[in-house]
């Protein structure tokens, strides 16, 4: 059928026209925008009055192996440790900061708990949607943390 004419003819083609491009192309992008997603972040907070030099050794994550981190005080810094295309159903695993952190060195310092080992130092806020799901982790580090 083509659009070609003028008249109430050629207004319904038009409209027609519309209305298949629609219905082909809402299909796709509700498609391609439904796939969601799954992210974890950890953040770094410098609580303390020295600036700091952080290093943070992974373990089983092809992307990172270290990250060294410079914090000055008050500072933050947010480094995202996994993410993945599309929601996870069993994500048990990230709810914990600490599962892929193998140690966290503070150069000069001697830590007086331990970061890498152990949950309850971190805070963690979880926030998810229908097909998306984000953990943030983040360890405030404050004086009283080293010896």
């Amino acid at each position: 059928m083509t659009c070609s004419g003028v008249g109430k003819r050629s207004e319904i083609c038009t409209m027609l026209s519309k209305a298949l491009r629609l219905m082909l192309c809402l299909p796709l992008a509700l498609l391609a925008g439904c796939e969601g997603s799954t992210t974890m972040t950890h953040t770094f907070h410098n609580r303390s009055e020295d600036s700091l030099v952080l290093k943070a050794l992974f373990d089983s994550l092809p992307w990172y192996d270290t990250a060294t981190v410079v914090l000055p005080p008050g500072q933050m810094h947010t480094l995202y440790t996994y993410d993945m295309l599309g929601k996870c159903n069993e994500c048990f695993g990230l709810y914990s900061p600490t599962l892929w952190i193998d140690t966290i060195e503070v150069e000069g310092k001697v830590w007086a708990i331990d970061p890498a080992a152990e949950d309850q130092h971190w805070t963690s806020e979880i926030t998810e949607g229908r097909s998306w799901i984000r953990f943030d982790h983040t360890l405030s580090l404050t004086d009283q943390d080293f010896e």
